[in-house]
């Protein structure tokens, strides 16, 4: 990741995206400058591609900017829109250049203006192979290899004449590259079973991508970071609080997955009343190359504790979660069940920003299904309800109707909805806090 200061940053709105401005110089466009970060837009079903999701960019001036989804830096000459995607690296694309590989996502770029002059690409290499990094730019069914201006320890850095599909290339090595360890989870009460998967991805491959892909899975949020050597077998192990697991395969050998489809590494099917697992990474000598902390399931990361006899609830959370959430001190402590004993005693902060926001979270919160799986399981929700959602085509018609189930259902689903975005999308949250702040 390029150097970000630690000067507080200032969030300011464009269009519907965000920006947090970081600059070491007062030129924006000086070598030396923080790029200014920006959350983009996210249009659902781009004209060009029904099946695929593109991002938007309405650059305010000139400058550096950073996408914080994809870690692409856009060095622009003036203000404008850019739009962006992920599309599919053909396997023909690079016959011509038979000792090249894919070294990470193929971006097709457009920008009616002209406002792009450079264009930063993340790499994960590591050591002297970033040293052979190109990029090729696809025009006409033909590629062309571009020799990069500089190579950083995090990004290819190229001039811009031409927009169409660039990507980053490579000589295929057996080195170790930045890797990510990513965990999506779903209950399946239907058969009392839970799924866990696992994949093993370039770090330069965006986690919004896997997650637009698998939507109806909660991802997981915990320590991803690892090397992983090209072409080299590993194992998982899975430890868990219930022993009835299975673990799918055994052993994989690990590749470069540029998309624009990613599947799972590893499928744990357990016990849906499995509470915690812990992962390990193992290479074929052994030796463990990444472990995750204790993967709490069965509320997708919050611990929460109850003194039996005590007068304290506790509950135990982190970051913008906590902020919500209060110690509750009574003479006497009584245990109940349901929405509505939950709703009686619940804190309201969250319902009211669910309340509050609802304009923009219809436009830019995607992972739907994750909500409604989440009311689903806790009985917030018919299965009418459920159906009407899944049917509607688009993340933002899925949300409308999401919100007429959430003001149906009252408070304690709103809460439930947020406690879901403070878990797994916490940047989502500061971004509309820090907006609400601005204005």
């Amino acid at each position: 990741m390029e150097a970000v200061s630690k000067m507080a940053f200032i969030h300011h709105r464009n269009g519907s995206g965000t920006i947090s401005k970081s600059t070491l110089h007062n030129d924006p466009g000086h070598p030396s400058a923080d790029p200014e970060l920006f959350t983009p837009i996210l249009d659902v079903n781009c004209a060009e591609d029904k099946n695929t999701d593109e991002y938007r960019f309405l650059c305010p001036h000139a400058g550096h900017f950073k996408c914080k989804l994809t870690n692409i830096v856009f060095e622009m000459k003036s203000k404008g829109e850019v739009l962006y995607r992920i599309v599919s690296w053909d396997s023909h694309l690079l016959n011509g250049s038979p000792q090249k590989e894919p070294a990470g996502p193929l971006y097709n770029f457009d920008s009616p203006e002209g406002c792009i002059s450079r264009l930063h690409f993340p790499h994960c290499e590591i050591g002297k192979s970033k040293a052979k990094l190109t990029v090729a730019h696809v025009a006409g069914g033909k590629v062309d290899i571009i020799q990069p201006l500089t190579v950083t320890e995090t990004h290819v850095i190229i001039n811009i004449q031409h927009l169409s599909p660039f990507g980053l290339t490579l000589p295929w090595t057996g080195s170790p590259i930045r890797a990510q360890v990513l965990l999506f989870y779903k209950r399946m009460t239907e058969h009392s079973r839970s799924k866990l998967h696992i994949h093993l991805l370039p770090a330069n491959v965006p986690v919004k991508e896997v997650q637009e892909q698998h939507e109806s899975y909660t991802y997981i949020d915990t320590t991803s970071s690892c090397d992983l050597k090209l072409g080299k077998k590993y194992k998982l192990l899975c430890n868990s609080t219930e022993t009835d697991y299975t673990l799918q395969p055994e052993a994989v050998i690990f590749r470069r997955d540029c998309g624009p489809n990613y599947h799972p590494t590893f499928e744990v099917q357990l016990n849906i009343e499995a509470a915690e697992v812990t992962l390990t990474l193992l290479d074929r000598k052994g030796k463990e190359v990444w472990t995750s902390p204790p993967v709490l399931l069965t509320d997708a990361g919050a611990a929460s504790l109850q003194l039996e006899g005590a007068d304290f609830v506790l509950t135990s959370t982190s970051g913008a979660e906590f902020e919500r959430k209060t110690l509750l001190k009574t003479e006497s402590c009584l245990v109940t069940s349901g929405t509505e004993a939950a709703s009686a005693n619940m804190d309201t902060a969250g319902a009211d920003f669910v309340d509050k926001h609802k304009a923009e979270l219809i436009q830019r919160f995607i992972s739907v299904m994750e909500v409604v799986d989440r009311l689903n399981s806790k009985n917030m929700i018919t299965a009418e309800m459920y159906s009407t959602i899944k049917a509607k085509p688009t993340p933002q018609e899925k949300m409308r109707e999401l919100y007429t189930c959430l003001d149906s259902g009252g408070r304690a689903s709103k809460e439930e909805f947020y406690d879901i975005l403070v878990k797994n999308h916490s940047g989502l949250v500061d971004d509309l806090k820090s907006e609400s702040d601005q204005s």
